[in-house]
C-alpha cells in the first residue's frame, strides 16, 4: 500500500509518489482545436448547391478519435415569397472527394417588409453540431453547402459592418 507523508502545512509535492494501479476514464480529452471562418458572401443565382466558403480541416492523432463539429453561419433569404433555405455539411478523407455528411432543412420560412411595402425574408443565424467518426488518421475536410435558389444569400453583409456576414466552423478532436 502506497503511503503519503502529510506535513502540517500539506504535501510536499516535491516528494515521488508512487503509483500502482489502473486509470480509468481518461477519454473524451480534447486532441486539438481547428478553427476556419469566412466572411465573403455568396449569392444564389438558382438551380442546385453552391459552396458558401465555409471550410475547415483536421488531422485525427488516432483512428479512435471523434471530431466534434460546430457551425455558426448566417444566412438571408432575400426574394419577395416565403420559402426554404437548404444547407449541407459535407465531408471528405484524405482527398477523396465530398459527400453530403449532414442535411439541414427548411431554414428561415418566414416572410417580412419594410415601410415601403418591399417584401423580403430576414437574416437568420444557423448554429449546429454533429460528433463524428472518421476511423481515419488522414486528413479531413469539412465544408458547408448551400442551395443556390435565386437570391438567397450566405455570410450576407447587410449592413455594411466589418462584424456582419461571418461564417465560423470549430473542428474538435475528442481523444477516446
Amino acid at each position: 500500500m502506497a503511503q503519503i507523508k502529510l506535513q502540517a502545512e500539506g504535501l510536499n509535492l516535491a516528494d515521488t509518489f508512487a503509483f500502482s494501479g489502473t486509470v480509468t476514464g481518461a477519454g473524451g480529452k480534447i486532441g486539438q482545436v481547428i478553427f476556419g471562418n469566412t466572411a465573403v458572401k455568396v449569392v444564389g443565382s438558382g438551380g442546385g448547391f453552391v459552396d458558401t466558403g465555409l471550410t475547415a480541416s483536421i488531422t485525427p492523432t488516432a483512428t479512435s478519435s471523434k471530431v466534434l463539429v460546430l457551425i455558426n453561419q448566417q444566412f438571408l433569404k432575400g426574394n419577395s415569397t416565403s420559402g426554404y433555405v437548404y444547407m449541407k455539411l459535407q465531408r471528405q478523407i484524405d482527398g477523396g472527394g465530398y459527400s453530403d455528411h449532414k442535411y439541414i432543412t427548411a431554414l428561415g420560412n418566414y416572410l417580412a417588409g419594410d415601410s415601403g411595402g418591399t417584401d423580403y425574408i430576414g437574416a437568420n443565424t444557423y448554429s449546429g453540431m454533429m460528433l463524428d467518426t472518421t476511423n481515419t488518421t488522414s486528413q479531413v475536410d469539412y465544408k458547408t453547402v448551400s442551395q443556390n435558389e435565386t437570391w438567397n444569400e450566405m455570410n450576407p453583409d447587410d449592413t455594411g459592418g466589418a462584424e456582419r456576414g461571418e461564417a465560423d466552423i470549430t473542428l474538435m478532436e475528442i481523444l477516446a
